[in-house]
């Protein structure tokens, strides 16, 4: 395959606005706002349920080595 039929696709795809593929062309600000929904609720959990002081209490080594407590 040469390298003017590769750019052609691409170019060809960049004025028709489809992608390639099943790719939808997702707006950053769209997608930033899909991921928040995810990690706000698992950042609270994690927050509440002290999980990120029990995971930096097991890699420090307090209460024993890190293989006894995982």
């Amino acid at each position: 395959m040469s390298l003017s039929s590769s750019s052609s696709i691409s170019e060809k795809h960049a004025t028709t606005g489809q992608s390639p593929g099943k790719m939808r062309d997702v707006p950053w600000a769209q997608h930033a706002l899909r991921q928040l929904k995810l990690l706000i609720p698992g950042a609270a959990m994690t927050y509440y349920l002290g999980t990120l002081d029990e995971f930096w209490d097991i890699l420090h080594g307090h209460g024993g080595s890190l293989a006894q407590s995982v």
